[in-house]
């Protein structure tokens, strides 16, 4: 960074690990003179729901400590137009794990966030050498429970994180509109805050648990005072039998469920494809929702899907994912199936 002519900066840095590190002046102008200083910083600490006041110039750089899946807000707030806030979360080896600007307003926020280990972490408060006064904040945060066949309405002011427990292949739905008829965002989290699925549109279709435990549903991308109602459902796949053809639309039908057996080559073919409009895309998932095999167009002058001589790795449920989903467009779907061939090695001679 550049604060002044002939004066180069870098404010605030959080070296990773390691113990030699070196320092390039690029050259510029030639053989000028120049003095290098390097200062170390001891960040204060940051204590949970106790806000502190300070500007950039004298703090540009806080730290506290914290535990793996522990949710907590940060807010950076500023009541001088001249202030540009954004906040800044990094982790102990100095990356960026988390920020935001405040989208133009006097205040940032990082909210309802997931910590992703236990350890250090810091919090730059920028921009840094700056003598306007600002506030800052760190709280914990305890989401609400949102359960299957529940629908709940709130804004990202009040709620931006749900919690939810989930069974192991416990397929899924998940959705969100805003009363605004923007397009909010919706994400699923670990409970350590890894994201899982991210919404196609406005809708999460068929998320399978992982493994049984704590998920977090995340709304985004509306303004913090937008309402928003976001809907929750377990989905009762319908089964497919082999050497059927069933006939639905992704409105009504999206995920199929069949039995099968290891060592068993299953075909599936989709059809329906209309020039401009709907085009059959499959997904064949594993009984944890795992996905095995992917189609779009059979070829590339057939825009149907299909996944062709697909050998089963194991003995059981299955699922077929019909997409894209939300359309009213009739499909048609089949699933046909054989053993594999057996080859008998010859000898030459």
């Amino acid at each position: 960074a550049s604060p002044a002519q002939g004066q180069a900066r870098i404010p605030a840095y959080v070296l990773p690990a390691g113990e030699r590190f070196i320092v390039q002046v690029t050259p510029e102008g030639g053989p000028v003179p120049y003095t290098l200083t390097l200062t170390s910083l001891a960040a204060p600490a940051l204590v949970l729901d106790q806000p502190v006041t300070s500007t950039t110039q004298a703090n540009p750089i806080w730290t506290f400590s914290g535990q793996a899946g522990q949710i907590v807000d940060i807010a950076l707030n500023s009541a001088q137009p001249e202030f540009d806030p954004r906040l800044a979360l990094l982790d102990a080896g100095g990356s960026e794990i988390a920020s935001d600007d405040g989208g133009g307003d006097l205040n940032a926020r990082i909210a309802a966030f997931i910590l992703p280990a236990e350890g250090q972490y810091f919090v730059k408060a920028l921009p840094v050498g700056s003598p306007v006064s600002y506030t800052l904040a760190i709280g914990t945060v305890t989401p609400q429970a949102i359960k299957p066949g529940e629908a709940v309405t709130s804004t990202l002011r009040q709620d931006t994180l749900w919690a939810f427990d989930g069974q192991a292949g416990q397929p899924l739905n998940a959705s969100v509109r805003s009363a605004t008829g923007g397009a909010p965002s919706l994400s699923v989290q670990t409970a350590t805050g890894a994201a899982l699925r991210y919404s196609d549109g406005n809708a999460i279709a068929g998320f399978f648990p992982p493994q049984t435990g704590r998920y977090y549903l995340r709304v985004g991308s509306i303004d913090q005072t937008t309402g928003y109602t976001l809907e929750m459902e377990e989905l009762q796949p319908t089964t497919i039998a082999f050497s059927e053809t069933v006939t639905s639309t992704t409105m009504t039908n999206e995920l199929w469920r069949f039995s099968g057996q290891a060592g068993q080559v299953v075909t599936i073919d989709m059809s329906g494809w209309i020039p401009g409009g709907f085009d059959p895309y499959l997904t064949l998932l594993g009984s944890d929702g795992r996905t095995l095999k992917e189609n779009d167009d059979i070829s590339s002058d057939n825009y149907d899907a299909r996944i062709a001589a697909f050998i089963l790795p194991q003995s059981g449920d299955y699922f077929i994912r019909a997409g894209p989903p939300g359309y009213t467009t009739p499909y048609q779907l089949r699933l046909t199936a054989r053993r594999a061939t057996s080859a008998v090695l010859g000898s030459s001679g």
